[in-house]
């Protein structure tokens, strides 16, 4: 069982597998609402996450929201975004942890080698640790990232990624299938 089956197993965070909504794949108004909310922001990130359970084709899409405009982080030499997935009273379900090389248009890549951009997930815990077992990142073994972004007329930054993330006991992954994100610097 992957980190997302078993974030959407855990009874007290997600609905049982096989028994999500209809809406529980947003991913396109999810998109939209993004772009119409962040751009009106100051500053800060909005991504939406298209997650596919392979084992039962199940896609369940998820909104992670940083208030917080992008910081440059001198010991990972990369611009850091924090962003959290809550569900209704405001309960976090979820974290993604997502670091690029450029705050510019281009395409950024990330494996166990190459860095330009690292991406990180955990689901279901309220608090975020990168040491969690369950936490998934683009730079362990098998994973990587990919992540394409493009300036927009009002001089922000849009785009679209895709990751396949192995947690860091080894023994699950997180497959986003899809995602975009919106950032107001």
């Amino acid at each position: 069982m992957n980190a997302l089956e078993r974030a959407k197993a855990s009874p007290s965070t997600h609905p049982q597998p096989g028994t999500l909504p209809p809406n529980a794949d947003s991913f396109e108004a999810d998109r939209d609402r993004i772009r119409a909310s962040v751009s009106q922001w100051p500053h800060g990130t909005g991504a939406t996450l298209r997650f596919l359970n392979e084992s039962s084709g199940e896609r369940l899409s998820l909104i992670f929201v940083d208030e917080a405009a992008p910081k440059f982080e001198s010991d990972n030499s990369a611009y850091a975004i924090y962003a959290k997935a809550r569900v209704g009273g405001g309960k976090v379900v979820g974290h993604l942890v997502l670091y690029l090389k450029a705050l510019r248009p281009g395409t950024y890549q990330g494996d166990d080698h190459t860095k330009s951009a690292v991406m990180g997930i955990l689901m279901g815990d309220p608090i975020w640790n990168a040491e969690n077992p369950e936490t998934a990142w683009s730079v362990n073994s098998e994973s990587w990232c990919e992540v394409e972004l493009r300036g927009t007329p009002e001089g922000a930054l849009e785009g679209n990624f895709r990751a396949r993330l192995v947690d860091n006991k080894g023994t699950g992954f997180i497959n986003v299938e899809s995602g975009f994100l919106f950032i107001k610097r």
